[in-house]
């Protein structure tokens, strides 16, 4: 019965109401963080677009990427006629990411275990580096379910919300040397056991070039 609930909710609201029940709560810990200088932003991986179209009502020129179509066609079909606010289909990936546009902000949200375990963790690194020579602050968020977090090649025990977070810390300042780091959102699921997501602030503002590294 539960999961029939589930799937009917996924059938009848976006995908930002029926499967991110923090999204009012993630755009908080955001919107906290965006100074006034902040005049740009791209949305990796943004699903219906919601964290897309708050940046948008927050003044920034925002685009959001996504490859699946669906999503896609929810995010157009609720936010289509918004000013300063676009929609792209696109498969991010090693080959292309260069493509992408500078902005002040980058959201990678629950994107980037995705490409550890789609491009290998050597590729992925790399991919991170160029998103932050393109951005000043990447909102980086990744589940603490380390079966879904495939950017460890560890087995370090990370039951306590320390032991994520410094591991974290270790894993930014090797692959992103001078930025700063700090944890700011911790997820809540109602109708998923034993789940939950740490939304970190990188700021990458002094890393202005791939030769930095």
């Amino acid at each position: 019965f539960r999961y029939g609930l589930n799937k009917y909710r996924m059938w009848r609201r976006p995908y930002h109401v029926w499967n991110r029940t923090d999204s009012k709560s993630r755009w908080k810990s955001i919107q906290n963080n965006i100074d006034s200088e902040d005049g740009s932003a791209i949305d990796i991986g943004c699903a219906s677009g919601f964290l897309t179209k708050k940046l948008s009502e927050k003044g920034l020129f925002s685009i959001g990427v996504e490859f699946d179509e669906k999503r896609l066609k929810e995010s157009r079909a609720l936010y289509s006629e918004e000013e300063g606010l676009s929609f792209s289909r696109y498969r991010v990936g090693p080959e292309n990411i260069e493509n992408l546009p500078s902005t002040d902000i980058c959201l990678l949200l629950t994107v980037y275990h995705h490409w550890t375990a789609h491009y290998g963790p050597e590729n992925a690194e790399n991919m991170l580096r160029i998103v932050s020579v393109n951005s000043d602050k990447i909102f980086f968020e990744l589940p603490k379910d380390l079966e879904k977090n495939n950017m460890f090649e560890t087995s370090i025990d990370l039951d306590s919300d320390q032991g994520f977070r410094d591991k974290h810390i270790e894993f930014v300042e090797k692959v992103l040397p001078g930025s700063q780091f700090k944890l700011i959102h911790k997820a809540e699921y109602p109708f998923v056991e034993d789940r939950e997501d740490f939304m970190f602030l990188i700021d990458c503002s002094n890393i202005t070039s791939m030769d930095q590294f």
